[in-house]
């Protein structure tokens, strides 16, 4: 059995875990997903299906990651947590400090986010768990509005947290030059990028451009001579 390092503990928290879920509240609606997880007690489970449910649980973890991508993180965008402006082009001299940043914070955002798109996903009856079954119809739904809530919480700090990791090390923005500085630490539009420095053009040193260009002085009017 191969040694669980941090990189493949990120795929099963982003995909494999929130797509287990997925499979798991649709066994009720199918007997094949059921008889791969071996809920009918006439099946035992078996290899063909632990693979089975292994490759559809990537498969819907990775539907649940577009979902994300298409309403978490645009909300996420538009309500203050502001992405870097990515140069891919000082990736390389930063790869290992990267690929920590990606695995201890990216990874646990896709957890967070992907998770709380199944929950939103799943009818509130096939919760299993997360349902107070004996408790009044109005009670039941708060475990899932709880853990709902705290998901994105938590996804929206492990974002945070990813962006100010990544714009130290592949972000397109020069630090020390930036003009101003929202309170949230993301530039207000004033910060000063590679492309816009430039140099100053020759007439805004006071040179001119035409140098045939004479300035005439007007004549003074006096007595003529007699």
């Amino acid at each position: 059995m191969s040694t669980l390092t941090d990189r493949n503990f990120g795929i099963l928290i982003a995909y494999l875990i929130p797509g287990f879920l997925t499979l798991h509240a649709m066994q009720p609606h199918s007997p094949t997903i059921s008889q791969w997880l071996g809920a009918n007690p006439s099946a035992s489970p078996t290899v063909g299906g632990f693979l089975y449910v292994s490759v559809a649980s990537i498969a819907a973890g990775l539907l649940a990651s577009t979902l994300r991508w298409l309403l978490l993180d645009r909300i996420h965008h538009r309500s203050g947590v502001r992405a870097p402006d990515w140069d891919f082009s000082r990736l390389q001299e930063n790869i290992d400090a990267f690929d920590v940043a990606v695995q201890h914070h990216y990874r646990y955002y896709q957890f967070y986010g992907n998770t709380l798109v199944v929950l939103l996903v799943i009818p509130q009856s096939d919760l299993g768990l997360l349902t107070f079954s004996e408790a009044p119809t109005w009670l039941q739904p708060l475990p899932k509005g709880a853990v709902i809530i705290l998901l994105f919480v938590g996804s929206r700090d492990a974002l945070a947290k990813y962006y100010q990791r990544a714009r130290s090390l592949v972000s397109l923005t020069i630090p020390s030059e930036r003009r101003s500085t929202m309170t949230n630490g993301s530039d207000h539009g004033g910060a000063v990028t590679r492309e816009s420095v430039k140099a100053p053009s020759r007439e805004s040193s006071g040179e001119s451009t035409d140098r045939g260009t004479r300035e005439v002085k007007p004549a003074v009017s006096g007595p003529k001579d007699r």
